[in-house]
């Protein structure tokens, strides 16, 4: 490889002065092909392939994580009323007498608190 660009550079010695000059004017730069070989299919497939599946991923992601946190609150809400004593237990598909009287109790005395 150092050979052609070394004999390539021998032979530019013997070529005048302007004929070197009109002939490195008249190459096309080498950023130029560059830019058409490597980066512009780079941006093509990040636009077409990369920033897609990584948008489908992301909402994925979002997805699950809010299906996750739904739950959670789900979760959370019976915990709070099982504690404060809202929840209505169900034994084979009847109220219980026990919460029912509870319940009716609380709604008749609002705000009383029992020590």
């Amino acid at each position: 490889m150092g050979y052609l660009v070394f004999s390539k550079l021998g032979q530019a010695k013997n070529i005048p002065r302007e004929e070197f000059l009109t002939a490195l004017k008249s190459t096309k730069p080498f950023f130029e092909d560059y830019r058409k070989i490597i980066v512009v299919p780079a941006i093509r497939y990040w636009q077409l392939i990369a920033y897609p599946f990584i948008l489908r991923e992301v909402e994925k992601g979002l997805f699950s994580l809010r299906s996750f946190i739904l739950s959670a609150e789900k979760e959370i809400g019976h915990i709070r009323d099982y504690v404060r004593g809202k929840r209505i237990l169900h034994i084979n598909g009847n109220r219980h007498h026990y919460w029912g009287e509870l319940n009716e109790h609380k709604s008749e005395n609002p705000g009383k608190t029992y020590e």
